[in-house]
């Protein structure tokens, strides 16, 4: 919807949308609202309406299920100022959608300690663990280039199904969506269920999905797993957490572990 002379943002979308002013300020708060100034090249998100200009592009992703969706809350592991390690909770999303950014890790982090959030790296929505937060452009900068250059080492603790008896370490370098990925299982964690195995697992690259594909690929697929075993009942969520980040800090110098 382009902004008409003489004409606010608001009423015109409450006007054509059948929307209601309280609904839609809520929306954009949320992230599901769209702008784009006119003559600029892409849509941006907008939570004040009152910045809209005549002539720019507005636009309303609205979904009352998505918008009702409460946060979690991710707990703090450490502050570096520049940056931090959360954990991340089973569920939390790393970033929005076109519907909106509310339930958001960076939202979240934003909203406890009031400082810009910016994703440095992903995590599915179903696993938890570490996650890095940057909370300057400079350091999302030189955070991103660390993980770009694999110079990040990352651990995850993961519970498949089958019992594991491979040798060790087990390297599976299946290109993923057409890029390299490699994943190394590391070991088997003891006091496993008959059936069942617990692998210590790291990655160089970070493809989506890549150790459930991965994994599911050798013949054990992860616990949970609803998206790549959806014919199979799930009484628990997706076995995977993220345990460990090790990396030389951009800004100190200093060899950094983060451990859950």
């Amino acid at each position: 919807m382009a902004i008409e002379p003489e004409s606010d943002a608001l009423s015109q979308l409450v006007s054509q949308s059948g929307l209601t002013p309280a609904q839609l300020i809520d929306a954009a708060t949320k992230g599901a609202v769209w702008h784009k100034r006119s003559g600029a090249g892409r849509y941006r998100r907008v939570r004040n309406l009152d910045a809209c200009n005549s002539g720019d592009l507005v636009s309303v992703n609205y979904n009352q299920q998505v918008l009702d969706e409460k946060p979690t809350s991710p707990q703090i592991v450490s502050d570096q100022n520049n940056y931090s390690v959360w954990i991340k909770p089973a569920g939390m999303l790393s970033q929005g959608s076109k519907w909106g950014d509310h339930c958001t890790i960076t939202a979240a982090v934003h909203s406890i300690c009031g400082k810009p959030a910016h994703l440095v790296h992903r995590l599915d929505k179903a696993a938890s663990g570490l996650i890095v937060i940057a909370h300057t452009r400079n350091a999302l900068t030189k955070l991103a280039d660390l993980f770009a250059r694999r110079q990040i080492e990352k651990t995850y603790h993961v519970q498949v199904i089958g019992e594991f008896s491979n040798a060790l370490p087990l390297t599976i370098n299946t290109d993923i969506d057409a890029k390299s990925a490699v994943t190394t299982i590391l070991a088997v964690k003891g006091n496993s269920e008959p059936g069942y195995s617990k692998l210590v697992v790291s990655i160089e690259s970070g493809r989506k999905h890549q150790i459930r594909r991965h994994l599911l690929e050798l013949g054990f697929p992860v616990v949970g797993d609803r998206l790549y075993l959806p014919e199979q009942p799930h009484n628990v969520d997706l076995q995977l957490r993220a345990v460990s980040l090790s990396f030389v800090c951009p800004f100190s110098g200093e060899r950094m572990c983060f451990e859950i």
